[in-house]
């Protein structure tokens, strides 16, 4: 079987988009045009690929898989036109798209992909900041190349590699706090504190305030808005903060996924090794 290049271009489109309207006019076609090539592949291939709806379009496990692979196609096509006429120096190009939160994205991926990136300026990274429960759909949903989480997903298809461990601890600010009962969250969802205190022989009673994202709360800390539970690695540039020794430290692990591919382009394999080798260097 031989895939229309036509219609995969179609699908790559609707996909991009989720909008029948917006992937027209970006091929230059009519709405019914467009609809008879999706219609085609899915006809073609015997499944269905998108479902549409009054809330947009949606699509299915085997619409991602498919877009999976027609994005690895393009990459590598992108790769051998590069070593057909490559760049003098050999470097990298090529689109990377990385999703973690706020405790890595800024502290740990920003200074371990910096060298590569400046050696590499065809390479254009896009890095995007999630909350925890956001990032497993934001694989599934092809949204980002990797995702970088404080646990390891079960799901089947992917890979994982262990980058590290986040040590969680409690901290105040330098002065203290008149506020010890106050424990700064991100938002109400944050299940970090409740959990370090899952950990621990005694939990104090407590109340919460939220500071929107991490470096909020240390701000708040030094403030003395508050007690925090945070990651380790965060106060490294805040010496002043003063861990609380009656509670014990709790560890997890920092985990890289990705989806599995039967072939990789160089840029991606690159990028993964760099977030290997890369990334424990800025955690505990």
């Amino acid at each position: 079987m031989r895939l229309s290049s036509r219609q995969l271009t179609a699908f790559m489109t609707v996909a991009a988009t989720l909008n029948f309207t917006r992937a027209a006019e970006r091929l230059n076609i009519t709405q019914s045009a467009l609809s008879h090539r999706i219609q085609g592949l899915e006809s073609e291939l015997g499944i269905t690929l998108m479902n549409r709806s009054s809330r947009g379009v949606q699509l299915t496990e085997a619409g991602n898989r498919l877009l999976r692979f027609c994005r690895a196609n393009a990459s590598l096509e992108e790769e051998i036109l590069a070593e057909l006429a490559p760049e003098p120096d050999g470097r990298l190009r090529g689109l990377v798209r990385i999703a973690s939160h706020s405790a890595i994205l800024r502290p740990v991926l920003i200074p371990a992909l910096a060298a590569t990136l400046r050696d590499n300026p065809l390479v254009q990274c896009e890095l995007i900041l999630a909350e925890f429960k956001d990032l497993p759909g934001l694989l599934q949903r092809n949204e980002a190349d990797f995702v970088i989480m404080d646990r390891r997903l079960g799901q089947s298809g992917l890979e994982t590699h262990t980058l590290g461990q986040e040590v969680y601890i409690a901290v105040e600010g330098p002065g203290g706090t008149a506020r010890q009962d106050i424990y700064l969250d991100l938002e109400p969802e944050d299940h970090v504190t409740a959990e370090f205190f899952r950990h621990q022989e005694s939990v104090p009673e407590y109340r919460r305030s939220f500071m929107g994202d991490v470096f909020g709360i240390i701000a708040g800390v030094e403030l003395g808005l508050g007690r925090a539970v945070v990651s380790k690695h965060l106060i490294r540039e805040h010496p002043a903060i003063r861990i609380l020794p009656q509670f014990q430290p709790v560890a997890t692990p920092v985990t890289l996924h990705y989806h599995t591919q039967p072939f990789t382009t160089r840029l991606h394999r690159e990028i993964r090794d760099v977030l290997c080798r890369e990334c424990p260097k800025y955690l505990d």
